[in-house]
């Protein structure tokens, strides 16, 4: 089994597992209706990613095929470059969605909301400076 499967798989078996703890608890304990659907589809989620996950693990176990294209797309360089364009699309669209509903919920009143966004706008551009400036650094 390769690295890239095995990360995989524990990715698979860790979101299945923090999806059946959220479940759980969803059902066991007796909150707000509105918590109640946030963590079930917080589960739905986790679980659609876990079941991916799986689904591929297993199926590179059983083709030949199927591993042999999971394997070289470890060392493609353009599975990777394709990899990062879409992590780095899918982190500035999420901050510029998180900025303009802070944004948005300033202007309707909702301060709590809208720091709470605000905060989270501000720590992941600070995270984002910090790995940057990391990887900057080691390369």
């Amino acid at each position: 089994m390769s690295k890239y499967i095995k990360h995989k798989l524990v990715g698979a078996l860790l979101c299945l597992g923090v999806g059946m703890i959220v479940l759980i608890y969803a059902f066991s304990d007796t909150q707000k209706e509105e918590i109640h659907s946030y963590l079930l589809g917080f589960v739905l989620g986790i679980l659609a990613v876990a079941v991916y996950f799986l689904i591929l693990v297993f199926s590179s176990l059983k083709s030949e095929k199927i591993k042999h294209h999971i394997e070289m797309k470890e060392t493609d360089e353009r599975y990777k470059y394709i990899y990062h364009m879409a992590m780095a699309c899918t982190f500035r669209l999420s901050i510029s969605i998180e900025a303009i509903a802070s944004i948005a919920c300033a202007f309707l009143n909702q301060m709590s909301l809208a720091r709470e966004l605000g905060l989270l706008v501000g720590m992941q551009l600070i995270l984002y400076l910090v790995f940057y400036l990391i990887i900057k650094i080691k390369n």
